[in-house]
């Protein structure tokens, strides 16, 4: 199990090594490659709850503004590499979910706003009514936080919508 356990680190670190190859200067990639060993003879006994070797879960590329990203730096201060990578045009897909009073033309207004706005495309749209109160889950991407932010604000101003948030995974569509 072990032997398959070193493969795997590979395979995902190798992974993380080719898609910052291309975001990251030159003199950056020896540095992620050493904070790579690092913590990967650092952590060699720990495990995890599930018995996978602790290292699984810090192999990551996250943004700056990412919560995650945020909450790691906090936390795990130096283990943190920060590195400078080249912007692309990634969307990272996400879901909102948006409470507002039902009227004529709401759904054109939230569709209106990220689609034609912010020149996005949706995914989906899904929608529940209950006493004149609409939910919609809305699924589309962005290209960062600073942008979904700024979406949440937009929609905010949205005559009749009193409520914008993120849903994470295991959130609920309608919970009234």
């Amino acid at each position: 199990m072990l032997n398959e356990y070193s493969r795997i680190i590979q395979e995902r670190a190798d992974h993380v090594f080719e898609v910052m190859a291309k975001r990251v200067s030159s003199e950056d990639m020896p540095r992620i490659r050493a904070a790579f060993e690092l913590a990967r003879e650092a952590h060699a006994p720990q495990r995890r709850k599930t018995g996978e070797p602790y290292i699984f879960h810090p192999i990551a590329v996250h943004k700056r503004d990412c919560s995650h990203a945020i909450s790691m730096a906090s936390s795990y201060g130096d283990d943190v590499v920060s590195v400078d990578y080249k912007a692309d045009e990634t969307l990272y897909p996400l879901t909102l979910r948006v409470r507002a009073v039902d009227r004529s033309h709401l759904f054109v207004d939230l569709v209106d706003c990220i689609t034609n706005t912010f020149h996005l495309s949706m995914e989906s749209f899904n929608t529940k009514t209950d006493r004149n109160i609409v939910v919609c889950k809305i699924r589309f991407g962005v290209h960062s936080y600073a942008e979904l932010k700024t979406i949440i604000n937009h929609i905010s101003a949205i005559d009749g919508v009193d409520e914008v948030r993120r849903l994470d995974e295991d959130d609920e569509l309608f919970d009234f």
